[in-house]
């Protein structure tokens, strides 16, 4: 998780999507908008523990910013699209979550004290802790102080079990040797290249093949079913606009957020740490020096503090986290006025000198700053109400109609219309799981009715119905006779070539020298006596097919052949010469082991992954 940050914070933070940020996102009410709006919303439940639809939204959301870094994506992107991302996003989702069960059940767990100091981490900028930073990231993913520890807690005894997986995967000397034999196997070869040139001539096929392979081959050249929908879309942010708030209700609000409030002092400190193996005639000579009248903190902190992170930066720690810190240092922070030193805190770390740099406690906006924040977000929480209102009445109105205008008209909603499309091809509002499912319902699909209301997200539903459809349809012979022909032509050459290697094999097995038989047929001929698999002057595939092929039974070649961009290719090999483990490179045995051992354990966690998820009971909502 922490590196999902650390990427998406390097761009724009984003917006939470609108459609589940519909309470007001008040200044310190992150959790009430978060919690509250979207109870009862699960997108999906694993052994009976929901996966709410904001946790959806932000996993979304994170992906999208991935999206668009990794492939440099515009937001207007298909590939950004909802619809896209959500079934990957929530079968990610599912997943975490049966493997954070199990790691549970298992008696894994994190300290609290941990999770703060790796959050502290993530959010630390030039060597300080950036509380704005965190802040910032917390309203955009719709978390809380509370959930943003959760979830990094969760992920972070994910790591721990991974790492416990691939602590598990080994490899012996004896199978790195075996691997070492592989990888530096030297083949012995004769490669002969038959060209297509020689046969291409003698293909010929006519209007009577081409004919019979049309009738016989009818599925390969019918064009699929195809259908036209149409729709009515209801999404609550459509109506927010419209909704009125009284300046009443604007106060009542200010003064129920108001009553809430409630703000932790922050205090940015900067300190000096003498390592527990300094004699106190050491700390007597700071304490000494810090208490001169034109006291330098900061270049006291670089003379004499022994923390190599803080000396540098004037001993500055940045903000206060709480649990990051003993509690003696907290402590004694706290008692602290701005701009004074403390005198020597014990810790276990060693002796500490302390500054308060600065003392903040944040106060509560007055009225008028948060009036527009205020009145949009009670107008969006109105315009639930009237989203689900228009979700009800969507519903009565369209219950087995075949006909949308009427219900549009008295909703005052367009139709909207997709283009025809396959169902390998889905166009549109089609690409939603949901709507695709939806559309292939018998009601739908063969009697013609509108579908039922379907909900694409907490605050978007739809309703579906079928307007065309277009039977499978076989094109006519003239539209592919000549992609018929050059298949047939294909097909031909290919059983050319085939014969004339097999000739060619013949030949060999009589005695024949293949250089000379090559020569005589007008075949290319090369001979490679040491052919490595990192050989770069033997075609790909010829090499690739030369190391699967079988070895040799003491002195009678094998055969093989592999097509190649001139025709075919002949390999004939001869012998087969292991590599020695002792004379590979000790960094290129290093390496080797390294890839293999990680590989071994990218399978076993992967192996183990998919156990999890099989015997998880999870559904999608």
């Amino acid at each position: 998780m922490l590196q999902s940050m650390r990427e998406n914070l390097q761009g724009p933070v984003a917006k939470v999507v609108v459609g589940l940020a519909i309470a007001a996102m008040v200044l310190f009410g992150v959790e009430t908008l978060f919690v509250n709006s979207v109870t009862g919303s699960g997108a999906a439940s694993v052994n009976g523990e929901s996966i709410e639809q904001v946790e959806l939204a932000r996993a979304i959301e994170q992906q999208k910013q991935r999206l668009k870094q990794q492939l440099q994506l515009e937001d207007d992107s298909p590939m950004l699209q909802d619809d896209q991302l959500r079934q990957p996003a929530l079968m990610t989702l599912i997943r975490q979550k049966a493997l954070h069960q199990s790691a549970n059940a298992a008696g894994m767990a994190v300290a609290d004290d941990i999770i703060k100091k790796e959050l502290a981490k993530a959010f630390t900028r030039d060597g300080k802790f950036d509380a704005a930073i965190m802040n910032n990231y917390i309203r955009a993913y719709g978390y809380t102080p509370a959930t943003l520890n959760a979830s990094e807690a969760n992920a972070y005894v994910l790591r721990q079990l991974f790492g416990g997986l691939n602590g598990t995967e080994f490899l012996t000397s004896a199978e790195l040797d075996t691997v070492a034999k592989l990888v530096s196997q030297k083949r012995n070869v004769e490669i002969i290249q038959i060209p297509r040139a020689q046969v291409e001539a003698s293909a010929s096929v006519t209007a009577d093949e081409i004919k019979a392979y049309y009738d016989a081959n009818a599925p390969e050249f019918t064009e699929p079913e195809k259908i036209a929908l149409e729709y009515l879309e209801v999404n609550a942010a459509t109506f927010a606009d419209a909704q009125t708030v009284s300046e009443d209700d604007v106060r009542a609000e200010y003064e129920r957020e108001k009553s809430e409030f409630s703000a932790s002092t922050e205090y940015s400190v900067s300190h000096i740490l003498l390592d527990a193996t300094r004699d106190t005639a050491r700390v007597d000579e700071v304490q000494s020096a810090l208490a001169a009248a034109d006291v330098n903190f900061a270049e006291l902190a670089k003379k004499y503090s022994d923390d190599l992170g803080s000396k540098e930066l004037g001993g500055s720690l940045g903000q206060l986290v709480d649990g990051a810190f003993p509690r003696e240092f907290e402590d004694a922070v706290k008692s602290l006025t701005e701009g004074a030193i403390s005198g020597p805190v014990k810790t276990d770390a060693g002796t500490h000198f302390i500054r308060l740099d600065k003392k903040t406690t944040p106060q509560m906006p007055d009225f008028d700053a948060r009036r527009d924040s205020l009145t949009k977000a009670l107008k969006e929480q109105k315009a639930v109400d009237v989203y689900l209102a228009q979700v009800r009445k969507l519903e009565e109105l369209t219950f087995g109609a075949t006909d949308l205008s009427a219900p549009a008209s008295q909703l005052g909603l367009p139709v909207l219309k997709t283009p025809l499309f396959t169902r390998a091809d889905p166009q549109g509002i089609a690409t939603s799981p949901e709507v695709a499912k939806a559309i292939f319902e018998e009601g739908v699909y063969v009697s013609g009715q509108a579908s039922g209301v379907i909900e694409l997200d907490a605050n978007r539903s739809l309703v579906v119905r079928i307007t065309e459809k277009v039977a499978p349809k076989l094109k006519p012979l003239e539209q592919v006779q000549s992609a018929i022909e050059q298949q047939l032509k294909n097909t031909q050459i290919a059983n050319a070539l085939q014969n004339q290697a097999a000739e060619l094999v013949i030949a060999i097995n009589q005695g024949k020298k293949v250089q000379d038989y090559a020569a005589a047929k007008s075949f290319t001929y090369a001979a490679v006596p040491q052919l490595e698999r990192t050989s770069t002057d033997v075609d790909f595939a010829v090499t690739r097919e030369a190391f699967a092929m079988a070895r040799p039974n003491g002195s009678i070649p094998v055969t093989s052949t592999v097509p190649v961009e001139s025709g075919l290719a002949v390999i004939v090999l001869h012998a087969v010469e292991d590599g020695k483990p002792d004379a590979m490179p000790k960094e290129q045995r290093e390496s080797m082991a390294t890839q293999l051992r990680n590989q071994l354990a990218s399978s076993a966690v992967e192996s183990f992954e998919n156990s999890v998820l099989e015997q998880a009971d999870y559904k999608i909502k």
